[in-house]
């Protein structure tokens, strides 16, 4: 308003003085435009400081209020007639609207006049074809730059909401702004709301959520045609969001916008002023570049970060802030700073008397900073560190060295080291110090020549490791020692671990290899034995031998099992059972075998749970489980045999470290007998371990015991004391699957038949007693001895071999390979492979290949022809049978 009537005056002024420099300043809008009134002020005083007398011409468009063409002819022809009489020295325009009217009108109202132009939006499309002696300040604003600092300010920020009119100049700023925001918009969504009324944009941002903030320009128009003055409009945009509102222009600060990096009216001015006087005191205005940006101070309003709890610490750098709070420090500066000065000086008279007491202050504070560092790297470190002088007394010792020691750090300091750190020699049990002599004698680092036991001042045992060094002075001089130490027990106690498991493996693939060997082996023995024993006489003492032969041979074959349950290496086969049913069979069979000196019990638990297990594998962990109690019992007592359902739950299994949680069913074995001591508790499930006489025990019972029950990922617990007797608790996880029925008997004839079999068998105790049986069955025999030979006897009757019974190992070609040879020849050829691996020992593209039958040995008779029979019979129909399940 001020700048309105100064305009008034300033016109009436002119009526009174015809001659004179004076200036005419054309504004593109109505003299209540905040923006007009700022810059035009700021104008006419930068250009008043220069040339007091200048006199102004002062016109207004009201481009925004009414834009019409007519108005501007009119507005024309009325600065034409004041122009009539006299000459301005210079044009001033403000804002595009003017600028346009002034380059347009030029050569009708005031022709060669210079022009200076303020405020000019898209600046950009008119550098490079300016009229002559035209220059100015444009316009630009920072919108990506305030969006910048608010999300910093609003982290959440994910939307700017764009508060703008729809008129012709706004929508030069809608430009502006989309140009300038450009890299942000990847992940910044921007919602132009200049298709809105003020009522419809107002109703949408009270709902504006909370991801959001609002970016202000001008807004004097809506859709719907009402007017607003920007003062107006700010306020109602301010009052009704939801959320932060920002602004572009320094008028907008103080009602109700946080801030931003502002167009500053006056300082904008002033640049324009700035250019007004040089080309008033002579220079061309063509040789004048124009300033093609404006500078944007950041500009905030403490009012509305205090309502938005925004920090005013979290500002950019050198930003202004309005409605700050009183402030005695800004109210009294000059007298503070003066205060302050004189409080200097006197401080600077003290230091310079007390140099000397200062310099001794700091160096004692950079020793005890120093020493509070090391206290802080030492209590840091995982490892226990001691450091003693120079006559092995501890001056220092950190947390881990003293819960080490088992001493209190005050109370180790000045004791000898050896008095501290109490080592011994693991073996000997003999006193292991450190060299402490040699270190500080010498200056070389030591260390223990291997791991020691540290007795603790707590009684504890820790296994360490350790190492000296000596500590110099600046000149050099040993003036103590530094030792390092740390627990290695748990350490320790993992390598035994491991040593113990690549231990348990190689046994186990000595196990598997051992049973492979074996089972060839009685292969030969019992198959002849059973061609024997049918062909000697019932009664004689020769069928008797033969009998007592083929019991030690299935003796064997139960020790090879044995050794492939133990090393995990047997396939199980899995059915639903009722433990209680699979007890009840065995408790005839096992009375017999524990004696009649021995009472057995069996205390089955009602509805008990089934199980996924192996009925022959249960058999034996049973078996097993009642000789080691009849062992353990000798001339009397009692087995207790009992089942019953249970859930470990993880409380249990945090006390119990063997435990997983899971719902299992169990069964005990428990005995009267004499108990075992922890030592011989911890070696219990060793393989070959055992406590019974030479000749009474092969150590494979429990430690087969242990294998097959982690086959069928079950849990093992053993109970025992000395004198009180030994319970065995195996728990089987439960299966939801109903318990099968007994096996049907199988079918007991012997098929035999009149077609041709390729035989292939590199054992030459195997081979001749696989071809005995097949010939006396009535098929046609063909043998080789590996498989190159195999595949040329194929190739030599290929038409007439209906079955190839081939060794799985053989040498110079293996019978996968020759079966891939022979299927290239004849794709129907059916195919039966033999093996004294168990399957899950064979190689991975044989024991998972659908078109394999495997034979595994030793094979009975029956066996062998039962399985060539069943394969002739089906024809070529690619599975793998449920007969893997073969002992070794």
């Amino acid at each position: 308003m001020a700048a309105c009537q100064a305009g008034t005056a300033l016109a009436q002024e002119e009526d009174e003085f015809d001659h004179g420099t004076w200036v005419l300043i054309l504004n593109s809008y109505h003299p209540d435009h905040v923006w007009t009134q700022n810059v035009l002020a700021a104008e006419v005083a930068r250009i008043r400081e220069v040339f007091p007398s200048a006199r102004f011409l002062i016109e207004y468009l009201d481009a925004k209020r009414f834009p019409s063409p007519d108005r501007l002819q009119l507005l024309e022809e009325a600065i034409a007639a004041k122009l009539r009489d006299r000459r301005p020295a210079l044009v001033v325009t403000n804002d595009n609207a003017a600028f346009d009217f002034a380059v347009r009108q030029r050569e009708a109202l005031f022709p060669g006049v210079p022009i200076v132009f303020a405020g000019y939006n898209g600046y950009d499309e008119l550098a490079g074809r300016l009229p002559p002696e035209v220059t100015g300040v444009a316009s630009t604003i920072a919108p990506r730059a305030t969006v910048e600092t608010a999300l910093r300010l609003h982290p959440g920020t994910r939307r700017v909401l764009v508060a703008i009119d729809a008129t012709r100049s706004a929508q030069g700023t809608r430009l502006d702004i989309l140009r300038d925001v450009a890299p942000l918009r990847g992940h910044i969504e921007f919602t132009f709301l200049d298709d809105r009324s003020m009522d419809e944009m107002l109703a949408y941002l009270r709902s504006a959520p909370d991801d959001a903030i609002v970016l202000m320009s001008y807004y004097n128009r809506g859709t719907d045609g009402q007017f607003y003055s920007l003062h107006e409009a700010i306020r109602l945009v301010a009052e009704n969001s939801a959320v932060p509102v920002y602004h572009l222009y320094d008028f907008g600060l103080g009602h109700g916008v946080v801030g931003g990096h502002l167009l500053d009216g006056d300082m904008h001015g002033r640049q324009a002023g700035d250019l007004a006087v040089r080309v008033l005191s002579g220079e061309s205005a063509s040789s004048i570049p124009p300033i093609p940006y404006s500078e944007h101070p950041p500009q905030f309003d403490y009012t509305q970060l205090a309502r938005w709890g925004i920090d005013p610490d979290d500002l950019p750098p050198d930003s202004w802030v309005i409605n700050r709070p009183y402030s005695f420090y800004d109210a009294h500066r000059y007298e503070i700073w003066a205060t302050f000065g004189a409080m200097a000086l006197l401080v600077l008279l003290v230091i310079g008397q007390s140099a000397a007491i200062v310099r001794r202050r700091r160096i004692q504070r950079e020793l005890a900073q120093r020493e509070e560092d090391l206290r802080i790297t030492l209590d840091s470190i995982g490892d226990g560190v001691i450091v003693t002088d120079a006559q092995g007394r501890i001056v220092r010792i950190n947390p881990v060295a003293a819960r080490l020691t088992g001493w209190e750090a005050a109370e180790a300091i000045g004791h000898p080291l050896d008095d501290v750190l109490n080592l011994v020699d693991p073996e000997s049990r003999q006193p292991a110090p450190v060299r402490i002599d040699h270190v500080l004698k010498h200056g070389e680092p030591a260390s223990l020549d291997s791991r020691s036991v540290l007795l603790s001042r707590t009684k504890n045992e820790l296994l360490i490791d350790d190492s000296g060094a000596p500590i110099r002075d600046a000149e050099g001089a040993i003036i103590g020692m530094v030792l390092v130490f740390r627990d290695v027990t748990a350490e320790h106690l993992m390598e035994q671990k491991l040593r113990q498991a690549q231990k348990m493996e190689a046994i186990g693939q000595l196990a598997g290899g051992v049973a492979h060997d074996f089972n060839n082996i009685l292969q030969a023995i019992l198959g002849y034995g059973e061609m024997a024993e049918v062909a000697a006489e019932p009664d004689g003492s020769v069928h008797e031998f033969i009998g007592e032969m083929l019991k030690a041979g299935r003796r064997a074959q139960t020790l090879v099992s044995q050794l492939l349950a133990f090393s995990r290496r047997q396939v199980l086969k899995m059915e639903p059972l009722d433990l209680n049913e699979v007890i009840a069979d065995l408790t005839k069979m096992i009375r017999r075998i524990i004696g009649e000196h021995i009472a057995l019990e069996f205390v089955p638990a009602a509805d008990l749970g089934t199980v996924l297990a192996d009925r022959g594998q249960i058999t034996q962990i049973l078996t097993n489980l009642c000789v080691n109690s009849r062992d353990a019992i000798g001339e009397g007592g009692t087995i207790t045999i009992a089942t019953g359902n249970v859930t470990l739950d993880t409380d249990f299994c945090a006390a119990h470290a063997w435990a997983v949680p899971g719902h299992y069913v169990k069964f005990s074995v428990t005995d009267t007998g004499c108990g075992m001591d922890e030592s011989t508790l911890a070696q219990a499930f060793e393989p070959y371990f055992t406590t019974k006489g030479l000749g009474k025990g092969t150590g494979l019972g429990l430690s087969t015991v242990y294998g097959l029950v982690k086959q069928h990922r079950g849990l093992v617990e053993v109970e025992s004391q000395v004198g009180n007797g030994t319970t065995f608790t195996i728990y089987l996880p439960r299966s939801r699957r109903s318990a099968a029925g007994g096996a049907a008997p199988g079918d007991t004839q012997m098929p035999g038949g009149h077609e041709t079999i390729l035989l292939a068998e590199d054992d030459p105790m195997v081979l001749p007693l696989a071809r005995e049986m097949l010939e006396r069955a009535g098929y046609t025999v063909l043998t080789a001895t590996d498989g190159e030979e195999a595949v040329r006897v194929f190739e030599a009757h290929a038409d007439a071999i209906d079955l190839a019974v081939l060794d799985m190992v053989m040498p110079r070609l293996s019978g996968r390979a020759a079966c891939d040879r022979m299927l290239s020849i004849r794709k129907d050829l059916r195919i039966i492979f033999a093996s004294g691996y168990s399957p899950a020992e064979l190689p991975a593209d044989v024991a998972g290949a659908r078109d394999m039958v495997l034979l595994q040995k030793p094979y009975t008779h029956t066996d062998l022809l039962r399985r060539v029979r069943e394969t002739l019979d089906r024809g070529r129909v690619p599975q793998q049978t449920g007969r893997r399940e073969g002992g070794a």
